[in-house]
């Protein structure tokens, strides 16, 4: 008897078994749910195949004149859709789809109106997910509403690309299909509430129960071992739509940002908010960051996630505040993680944020058929006769892996993703974090097409390098391989420490504020700074980063060295060693580390500073004695100067014999220890070397 009622009671209420065991069975019925609705809606569009309909064609657009492509209702799904040329000023409520192109072959078709137009399988699914049974939408997809072959009409468009978002209803972040969007999702949601649990409380709640908020976090970090939602999230992250190049501007001028993927859709404000409290060192053990970084695969992807929500908050502030938008120059760098299909994109993917947006000399034009060598060697130009050429040289120079062989030394090539991150790190600060040259006044000119003459200093030549740079979070993409790089990273210190042996015990005998030799090493292996996160009220310009960098580094880092050597664990920083530096006060900026209650957080503050200066770099040392931290590529023999303007020094590579004026090629920039603040600078305007780079 019960069977046949059991049986009764599934067939009268079919999603019981759903409801009731929720997660064990919610997943994957609905992920086969919907695979089959999209293989049945496949096999009708297969069984519809095109029945005679001519190609559509793209009429001319008008000026100010944008497409908008109106998804008809249907019940079969279907695609019908009629397309509307209209004023973008005058434009109907519509949505702006953001979304990678994945596959470029034309591999499915639509009808419009009454037409045949074939579309990639990624704008497909997305026309499929935006079909409704009730009401047609009105929707902006770049690969329909463009005409991709029109390069005139591309240009244009492109140029008004940050109306079009900004003037959409919503944005449509689409992250395609999963079966991980529900697990994911899920936890996103859980993450986002954490803080309001545990510490966004009155400060005297906090304060009388401490011990009951620490348990809390004690209890989540638990459960998070064991919860697949973390690899279900660090799967979502591997989505190659986080490093595209356009979603930037697509979403920092939206209105309304919706993420959505597989049935499930989060907004933008809570999505981005998890990944900024990922990002911040006070709440890792509250969010998970560390099981999560266990399945990561893509971590630059939540770094990538939070310098887009902090430029979307920016050009919000900066609206109230009526400030100027940020100059190209310093996009670019910022921003410089993207990846486009055309390298040009690289450029023009961020221009329309940035303030010369409506100069002439920067517009988009592709039908001028420049290659992204001439463009980047272009735009260099440009930013040389607007005094901003420095700017960008910091993240040039052939001692990184490059694609583009025939650019200039001296002009970045932003096609190729940046494996280190810059030394001259301003953001958020009124001050550069460094001045070798004192303040000295660029002097910089174009002698050629593509010479370029900068006047500096001559600091002193490398005598040696350690074999391999230190690793980087992009060689990080499995259990396996963490594994490896712990050991590489070993022997890459040891090795530092053995070169650095080479040098008096003494750094530079005493002339510079009487370091020893393995005070200088430490300090040098960081960068001699601090990084720590900048409060909401010591932003300037409405810029609130994650962490910046402060100097010099604490004297308490001393004790940590000194435990990391005498154990000979070149990696692990003992607890003993921040035992001693947590007694240890007097210094404003490791005071604002010190606000921490779990000691751990002091090594996580010199874990990431020595990530922010020797990651992806090589420790050396020069013919005087000088320990430095040098481009992947630098080779002994190389030069060390510092250019008239620039707050770090530059390593240079000879190219002609030793002559009255000689020819360089930019390695990159440097850290040396001794010669940041200026000592090394020579203000004299006879006594400079004239550095000649090709």
């Amino acid at each position: 008897m019960f069977p046949w009622i059991l049986l009764t009671l599934l067939v009268l209420f079919p999603f019981a078994p759903v409801w009731a065991f929720r997660q064990p069975l919610k997943i994957p019925y609905f992920w086969a749910k919907q695979q089959a609705r999209k293989l049945w809606y496949d096999f009708l569009q297969g069984r519809s195949p095109r029945q005679g309909q001519e190609s559509y064609k793209y009429s001319c657009l008008g000026s100010g004149e944008i497409r908008l492509l109106e998804v008809c209702r249907t019940s079969n799904r279907k695609l019908r859709c009629r397309m509307h040329q209209v004023k973008l000023q005058e434009a109907p409520d519509y949505e702006a789809i953001s979304y990678t192109w994945g596959d470029s072959r034309l591999q499915h078709g639509i009808i419009v109106d009454n037409k045949w137009l074939e579309v990639t399988r990624n704008a497909y699914e997305i026309l499929q997910d935006r079909a409704s049974l009730y009401h047609s939408r009105l929707l902006w997809i770049d690969c329909i509403c463009i005409n991709q072959a029109d390069d005139d009409e591309k240009s244009s468009q492109v140029a008004v690309m940050s109306d079009i978002y900004r003037q959409a209803t919503r944005v449509i972040m689409w992250l395609g299909l999963s079966p991980d969007a529900e697990q994911a999702f899920s936890l996103l949601g859980d993450l986002y509430e954490r803080p309001f649990m545990l510490s966004e409380q009155p400060v005297i709640l906090q304060t009388l129960f401490q011990p009951l908020y620490r348990g809390r976090a004690q209890r989540f970090a638990f459960l998070d071992k064991y919860d697949p939602r973390f690899a279900a999230l660090a799967r979502l992250l591997k989505h190659p739509y986080f490093f595209r190049v356009w979603i930037t501007q697509e979403i920092v001028f939206g209105k309304t940002v919706h993420v959505r993927c597989g049935g499930c859709w989060i907004d933008w404000t809570h999505f981005s908010g998890v990944f900024k409290l990922l990002c911040d060192l006070e709440r890792w053990p509250m969010v998970g960051r560390q099981v999560l970084y266990r399945h990561f695969e893509e971590p630059n992807a939540l770094g990538q996630i939070c310098t887009i929500s902090i430029l979307k908050d920016q050009q919000h502030r900066r609206k109230l505040l009526g400030l100027e938008k940020p100059r190209q120059c310093d996009l670019l760098v910022d921003q410089w993680m993207g990846k486009a299909t055309d390298a040009r994109d690289m450029i023009y993917g961020y221009l329309n944020l940035a303030r010369e947006a409506n100069l002439p000399e920067f517009a988009v034009d592709y039908k001028l058929n420049k290659t992204a060598t001439e463009l980047y060697t272009a735009t260099a130009r440009l930013f040389l006769e607007r005094n901003e050429l420095l700017d960008i040289m910091y993240v040039a120079g052939i001692g990184y892996p490059r694609k583009l062989e025939l650019l200039p030394s001296w002009v970045p090539d932003w096609s190729s993703l940046p494996i280190i991150s810059p030394l001259r790190h301003t953001r958020g600060t009124t001050t550069a974090a460094y001045r070798a040259s004192k303040g000295a006044l660029p002097q910089i000119k174009l002698v050629e097409p593509n010479l370029l003459s900068v006047r500096g200093s001559y600091v002193d030549k490398i005598s040696a390098t350690i074999s391999e740079p230190f690793s980087t979070l992009l060689e990080v993409t499995t259990i396996d391989s963490r594994n490896k790089l712990f050991i590489a990273e070993m022997w890459r210190r040891i090795e530092a420490q053995e070169l650095a042996l080479n040098l008096p015990e003494i750094y530079l005998n005493g002339q510079f504020h009487g370091h020893s030799r393995d005070d200088a090493f430490w300090r040098t292996l960081i960068g001699d700074t601090m990084v720590v996160t900048v409060a909401a009220g010591d932003n300037v310009a409405g810029y609130t980063p994650v962490a910046t960098c402060q100097r010099p580094a604490h004297d308490g880092y001393r004790r940590l060295f000194q435990e990391w050597r005498r154990t000979n664990e070149l990696v692990r920083l003992s607890l003993s060693g921040i035992a001693h530096v947590k007694k240890m006060k007097g210094n404003d900026a490791f005071d604002r580390t010190e606000r921490a209650s779990d000691m751990s957080k002091l090594q996580d503050c010199f874990t990431q500073s020595f990530t922010h200066c020797a990651s992806g770099r090589k420790f050396a040392i020069t013919e005087k004695g000088y320990m430095a931290m040098v481009p992947p590529l630098t080779k002994a023999g190389d030069d060390i100067g510092i250019i008239f303007g620039a707050d770090v020094p530059f390593v240079f590579r000879r190219c002609t014999k030793p002559a009255l004026v000689a020819v360089f090629d930019l390695v990159g920039e440097c850290y040396v220890h001794g010669v940041m603040d200026g000592e090394a600078s020579k203000e004299k305007c006879d006594d400079y070397m004239e550095f000649l780079l090709r």
